[in-house]
């Protein structure tokens, strides 16, 4: 009697059933998914700036090189040139993760018009420049050394180091390995990688997990063959006997002020200098800074190159 009858809430209900279990899953896995395949990458493939012009006065005078580094990637590479026939002194400029080297342009005509060579240049899988992925310094750090053969070649002068936000960890990480590089103008740096990621993570998901972000970048470590570990500039700091000037914005959501603080108290240095701007975020330290940033940011450098000049000068 009962054959061929039908129950219409049934269907439904079967229905409601298959979607909660299917969302159940998916929150289930996602995080497992995420951790896998996505974030890791998200953190060692750094995103392609859509603007990429630099200014600069057409005037000047600059030259475009690709230079390799001990691994064979090139790195797009340009020089700023000063118009004095006498070079004061080179500059390597770094910039941070996501970024290129013709955001730097600007300040490295700055600094071509106070007499110095100033260098900028695409960092590993960065801009016009190979390599897949970026490693925030375990790698990055010998590319600078081999800038610093191309200034050496170029001039005869000192040679010192500006880095933003990762470029600053990158820089940090350079001085350790490098005496030869005579000072350092730190800009927005983070501490330690790891806390940094974790930092992120808690920025964009509202979800603090130490040890779910530790696996992401582990997992991101062997991806792109380093080891997370040892990309502490907090650590490398405790062995930098150069002069550094160390600035950071105290509204920086994006690396806190507290990841500069850090570093700061570790250096080893004897001539270092803190610099917090108080209305400044990640970007925007010169806006803020106004002309008194500005005065001490280019002071600083033509102190330690004239230092470092009559150092030189000085030797028999």
């Amino acid at each position: 009697m009962l054959r061929g009858r039908s129950y219409p809430l049934l269907a439904p209900m079967k229905k409601k059933h298959l979607i909660f279990i299917f969302l159940l899953a998916f929150l289930i896995s996602a995080p497992f998914v995420l951790a896998e395949y996505v974030l890791p990458y998200a953190i060692i493939k750094p995103y392609k700036p859509l603007i990429r012009e630099g200014v600069y006065d057409p005037a000047l005078k600059t030259e475009d090189l690709e230079v390799s580094n001990s691994k064979g990637i090139k790195l797009s590479t340009k020089l700023f040139y000063p118009d004095a026939e006498k070079i004061k002194g080179g500059l390597i400029l770094l910039h941070g993760i996501g970024s290129c080297k013709e955001h730097q342009y600007g300040l490295a005509a700055q600094f071509a018009a106070r007499g110095y060579l100033a260098l900028t240049y695409d960092a590993q899988a960065h801009g016009d420049s190979e390599g897949e992925y970026c490693t925030f310094g375990f790698e990055e750090k010998e590319d600078v050394i081999r800038m610093k053969e191309v200034l050496q070649e170029k001039q005869k002068g000192p040679i010192g180091i500006i880095g933003h936000s990762m470029g600053a960890a990158v820089a940090l990480q350079a001085l350790e390995k490098d005496s030869e590089i005579e000072f350092g103008v730190i800009m927005s740096p983070f501490a330690e990688l790891d806390d940094i990621i974790l930092d992120r993570m808690e920025l964009y998901s509202f979800i603090r997990s130490k040890a779910y972000s530790d696996y992401v970048l582990s997992k991101a470590g062997t991806i792109a063959n380093f080891n997370p570990e040892e990309v502490k500039p907090v650590q490398s700091a405790k062995k930098i006997q150069q002069a550094i000037l160390l600035i950071h914005g105290e509204k920086d959501v994006d690396i806190s002020a507290e990841h500069g603080k850090r570093v700061f108290e570790k250096l080893a240095s004897q001539d270092k200098q803190l610099y917090l701007i108080p209305e400044a975020g990640h970007n925007d330290l010169f806006d803020h800074g106004g002309e008194a940033f500005a005065e001490i940011f280019f002071s600083f450098v033509e102190r330690q190159m004239s230092l470092h000049t009559k150092e030189v000068s000085d030797l028999p």
